[in-house]
């Protein structure tokens, strides 16, 4: 038994003000959830659930219209509608609910109603998914990734671009440690670890995906005071670069099909400050 479930159940945040995204009118004059299963092969499966929230049947009175929707798309013989009472947590939640609500047995098949792909329906437990690394024609953060790690999928992160490997340039004095200075004390090599950054980043750099390259305007003949203050904090890095310009810092970094736009960022942080997490937090994950 082959089913297909298609999730039209989210609150369409991303379309603020206007109707649920499955009813927006395509160009063609079509409502969105039609061409967006207009091509699918429903010979291939036995059963179609289509799961709506229940409020946006009654606020927009449309039962009616997503009838005629299933009787354009010719699969009314096979066709169940699911309406949820609430609004549940993500996607995985609304097939939950979909599953446990229509009692649905066997092999099923997921599939959003806000894009266009076409496959063909096979055994066994598999995600269709497109490569960034062959376009560059999106907008990156309202996608969802996936990892791929020998050929399984080990995460699933919705509306956020996830990054397996990043380079960290991660300033010292003021970052990890308390600020300090040549000329007047506390002196360069002195000063306390600021704890909760330098846990921080230990905890990135132990992932294996992170490259930690210190940065600092301290002079190279400070090199042996600033070594030892790093192994005295446990502060855990890859490289570092002294001899810096005690001024404003930019990365200038190409983007393209192998390595999609942003391909880099900046954090700005106050002097001292222990909430590096704040601004990282999504690293490493």
């Amino acid at each position: 038994m082959k089913n297909l479930i298609v999730t039209a159940a989210g609150l369409s945040s991303r379309f603020e003000g206007l109707k649920p995204k499955w009813m927006l009118t395509h160009p063609k004059g079509n409502w969105m959830i039609v061409e967006a299963l207009k091509d699918f092969d429903f010979n291939s499966v036995d059963k179609v659930y289509l799961s709506f929230l229940q409020e946006h049947v009654d606020k927009y009175n449309c039962l009616d219209a997503i009838k005629l929707c299933i009787s354009e798309l010719g699969i009314g013989d096979k066709t169940e509608i699911v309406l949820l009472d609430k609004q549940t947590d993500n996607q995985p939640h609304t097939v939950y609910t979909v599953i446990k609500q229509a009692n649905i047995e066997g092999q099923i098949i997921i599939k959003e109603v806000d894009n266009y792909f076409t496959y063909k329906v096979v055994d066994g437990n598999y995600m269709c998914y497109y490569d960034l690394n062959d376009t560059t024609s999106i907008n990156p953060s309202n996608k969802s990734y996936i990892t791929i790690e020998n050929n399984i999928i080990t995460d699933i992160v919705e509306k956020k671009v996830v990054r397996q490997y990043k380079t960290l340039f991660v300033d010292l004095d003021g970052t990890l440690v308390k600020s300090s200075g040549k000329y007047t004390p506390p002196y360069w090599g002195e000063t306390e670890g600021i704890k909760e950054n330098i846990k921080f980043l230990n905890d990135l750099y132990d992932t294996g995906k992170i490259y930690i390259i210190l940065t600092t305007a301290r002079s190279s003949s400070s090199k042996e005071v600033t070594l030892k203050q790093l192994e005295r904090e446990g502060i855990k890095y890859d490289n570092i670069i002294f001899d810096l310009f005690h001024a404003n810092r930019t990365i200038i970094n190409d983007y393209g099909t192998s390595n999609p736009y942003p391909t880099c960022d900046a954090v700005n942080l106050v002097r001292n400050s222990n909430e590096l997490e704040r601004f990282l937090k999504d690293l490493g994950k």
